[in-house]
């Protein structure tokens, strides 16, 4: 039971822009840190409309052509339109759980061309048909299973079509014919005189099929072992109007269809007698015929997608009347979801992302839209506020330009401060949330964004340097016009970690920092901070050469593990394990890396604040070492009249007296917890420039079951506060952090191992795990990013191979610093 995370952030969309506001910044011992909303953001934006439109900009988001998925071809979801499935052009298949608000089980197989989801909780899967015919059965856990081997001559320039229940397949040869793979695998069964170029439809349990003919008739069919038993011709919905779109209800009894002309009507096909129409109705916008349809779980109402983009939602049983209406931004043969419950509609584009349309709201338009990526997921609502994983994040980037010409493209991730909003895509839709970490946002799209600075750093004086040797930097604004008012931080990156404590001049737009020299190459780069926390470009990097170390670096390690909190209620039982474990991991895989191993094991008691404050700071003595911090046991996460935050929960008897209010359980988190805003101030004030943060924590489990009326918050709004501190700590530190994310369960221990999920993970990766994670030999040395990566691309096949232990987890990791090995293989 435990977990915390960081996640990443960042989305894009060709042809949109958004965006949102941002908490206000406070001051902690010389160091901006993140904090609460004590300032307004409507004072603040009121700020922002007064000044001069030349900063403004109301930019564009834009994917990278390279990194993005392909145009989505096909969705498809379960029947409680919990999960979604998306195939691309380009072979991926990508689910999304809707309810998490996360992309889970990574890249599902390769060369996939359609799928369908089946079962439900853990039973769930994807069944997905690849290029070659095969077909394969994949559960979010990873476990994999081949239902069906390939097909000769089988077409995949058309997706094939499977039945709800995954058991029955039509598909077309590449001689233009159409077969339907009968359920058992007992051969397939021929549709005789099948139009090239129509796709059938099948029911759901794969007993029926309705298909076109050549001459342009609707056939009803029963698939039988012994062959194809016709049942009857469906006429259409009239004269003059030849059939375009279809689909069957969830049961399978009834089929609608919209044709040339824009109407749509409804057939019965169960029973033995000929099929039946039961109404015809004509759309009112759709503009000509009818490209898509789709139904809702219930098979009560009916999406029809116009060539134009425009969907109508009509009632198909009870009183016939059209509900609602909205425009997507492109319409034909792009694939629909229809989600009444939430009254969403997911519309696929040709950019290779899923628009999520509001029925409730359609004059707004998309309310959000989810995003794939070659490595990762980003979610994006129509304010600005985004959620994603870094593989995700990377990919997108803002681009704008001010009223006199200034072009400015920015990462998102440079807008995270403010718009990062995790969990955002169970969110999505809801005009009024409290659990939105940033409540009021302003649309980027129409509002814009004041553009942050430039920065330069001078050059900096003198030729010959030793290791050691202080300096001064000084970091100024690159244009003299720039509102010092607007002016939010100047950060510089020595080696890319954040150095803290300079000494700022901020009417003349000038901070000076000291610097202690590390041994080789010292490089230093610069950005400045604009209104409500925006990240400008940053410098030109400058560099500074000192003589090599004559020794190897030394690694540092401050392992925390807390079983015992003094409390019956709050025990753990492997932190203590996973600490001394990850240890001895490091101990025998970094020993011919450094030149001496330190560790300072803190368990149960001896974890008190001040002492895990004083090893941090304590552990290094040269900016050459390396230091690795790693936390098992519990964290809270709570939000405050002014701000939010997530605090780590090391030893203290005050834990074990009962509180007698919420007001008194915060004095003694803020007293005895170690907070996000503090460890980001030890990991950065630390001599070791290459830093790894490891947290297996729990902010969910006993802790928050204890206060959870006393909190008054709910499970997202923890796992929020957590990401969005933790993830603050890496991407502003510049340093790299791997954390467990809860996403609605705890952080697992393991029973067979026994270990928490993720440290389990982290060790195995340390062992030689994540060097070979590719498939190939490695390099022989493990860095953080290695592991990082491969703690997030394992954890869903967790549950797979420790088949006794459930594990439904989505670690997220961040690193900014600059990469780093940890860990060397002896055999190498």
């Amino acid at each position: 039971m435990r977990s915390i995370l960081i996640s990443v952030s960042v989305v894009l969309l060709a042809g949109g822009s958004l965006l949102a506001a941002s908490p206000g910044r406070v001051e902690a011992q010389g160091l901006p840190v993140f904090g609460g909303v004590a300032r307004t953001i409507a004072d603040s934006w009121k700020r922002i409309v007064s000044d001069p439109q030349r900063f403004r900009i109301r930019p564009e988001l834009v994917i990278d052509p390279q990194r993005r998925s392909g145009d989505t071809i096909g969705l498809a979801t379960d029947r409680a339109r919990r999960l979604i499935l998306a195939v691309h052009i380009d072979g991926a298949a990508h689910l999304w759980a809707l309810e998490r608000g996360v992309r889970v089980g990574g890249r599902i197989g390769e060369g996939v061309v359609a799928g369908i989801v089946r079962g439900a909780g853990r039973s769930v899967e994807v069944v997905a048909v690849r290029r070659d015919g095969s077909v394969m059965a994949l559960r979010p856990t990873g476990e994999l299973r081949i239902l069906g081997r390939a097909i000769p001559g089988f077409d995949s320039s058309v997706a094939p079509v499977l039945s709800a229940d995954g058991g029955a397949m039509a598909y077309r040869t590449r001689g233009g014919e159409w077969q339907v793979a009968t359920p058992g695998g007992a051969g397939s069964v021929a549709l005789p005189d099948a139009a090239r170029l129509a796709k059938p439809i099948l029911a759901p349990d794969g007993s029926t099929v309705v298909y076109r003919s050549a001459a342009g008739a609707s056939i009803a069919g029963r698939i039988k072992r012994s062959g194809l038993h016709i049942v009857g011709r469906l006429d259409g919905c009239g004269r003059g109007g030849a059939i375009t779109a279809w689909a069957f209800t969830p049961v399978g009894t009834r089929v609608a269809l919209g044709d040339a002309r824009g109407r749509l009507c409804v057939w019965t096909v169960s029973g033995a007698g000929a099929p039946q129409r039961l109404f015809t109705v004509q759309t009112e916008g759709l503009g000509g015929a009818v490209a898509a349809m789709a139904m809702n779980g219930d098979g009560t109402r009916a999406a029809v997608r116009g060539s134009s983009g425009r969907v109508e939602v009509w009632t198909v049983s009870g009183k016939i009347r059209r509900t609602a209406s909205v425009e997507l931004s492109s319409g034909r043969s792009q694939p629909l979801v229809l989600d009444s419950s939430r009254q969403w509609v997911f519309g696929g584009e040709a950019d290779g992302t899923i628009a999520v349309h509001s029925l409730i709201r359609p004059e707004e338009s998309a309310v959000g839209w989810l995003i794939s990526t070659a490595a990762g997921w980003a979610v994006l609502d129509r304010a600005g506020r985004f959620d994603g994983s870094q593989g995700g994040i990377d990919a997108l980037a803002w681009s704008g330009e001010t009223a006199t010409r200034i072009r400015q493209r920015l990462p998102v991730d440079a807008f995270s401060e403010s718009y990062f909003e995790p969990g955002l895509l169970a969110k999505l839709g809801a005009p009024e949330r409290s659990d939105y970490l940033t409540v009021e946002v302003h649309d980027l799209a129409t509002e814009g964004y004041l553009r942050p600075p430039r920065v330069a750093i001078d050059p900096i004086a003198g030729e010959a340097r030793t290791s050691g040797e202080s300096v001064s930097v000084t970091v100024r604004l690159a244009e003299p016009d720039y509102p010092t008012e607007l002016l939010s931080d100047i950060r510089l990156y020595h080696n890319a970690k954040l150095v803290p404590g300079g000494r700022w001049s901020k009417a003349e737009g000038i901070v000076r920092f000291t610097v202690r020299l590390a041994p080789g190459r010292n490089a230093f780069r610069a950005l400045g901070v604009g209104h409500h926390g925006i990240e400008g470009p940053p410098s030109p990097v400058r560099t500074v050469a000192v003589p090599a170390a004559p020794r190897r670096p030394g690694l540092r390690l401050v392992a925390i593990g807390i079983n015992d909190y003094a409390r019956p209620d709050w025990g753990l039982r492997y932190p203590r394990n996973d600490a001394q474990t990850l240890v001895s991991a490091l101990r025998e895989r970094g020993g011919t890396l450094f030149a001496d191993v330190e560790a300072a094991t803190l368990l149960d008691a001896s974890a008190d604040k001040s002492t895990i404050e004083a090893r941090i700071l304590e552990a290094s003595v040269s900016a050459h070492d390396v230091l690795v911090v790693y936390f098992s046991g519990h964290g809270y996460a709570f939000r405050g009249k002014n701000e939010w935050e997530w605090y780590l929960l090391p030893y203290t008897g005050e834990w074990e007296r009962e509180a007698a209010s919420q007001a008194d359980f915060d004095a003694r988190i803020r007293r005895h917890g170690l907070s996000s805003k503090r460890l980001m101030q030890l990991v950065t004030r630390t001599r070791a420039q290459r830093v790894f943060l490891v947290l297996d924590s729990c902010q969910s489990g006993a802790v928050v079951e204890s206060f959870r009326t006393l909190a008054g918050s709910g499970d997202d709004l923890d796992d929020a506060i957590a990401q969005k501190s933790l993830r603050r700590i890496a991407r502003v530190g510049g340093i790299h952090v791997l954390a467990a994310s809860r996403a609605h369960e705890d952080a697992r221990e393991l029973q067979v191992v026994p270990h928490g999920a993720l440290t389990y993970l982290v060790i195995e990766g340390i062992r030689g795990a994540a060097d070979r994670a590719g498939g190939g030999a490695g390099s022989g040395r493990i860095s953080v990013r290695e592991i990082v990566d491969y703690a997030a691309r394992e954890m869903p096949r967790l549950a797979h191979r420790l088949v006794q232990e459930p594990v439904s987890q989505v670690p997220v990791g961040y690193s900014r610093g600059e990469d780093f090995a940890v860990a060397e293989l002896r055999e190498w």
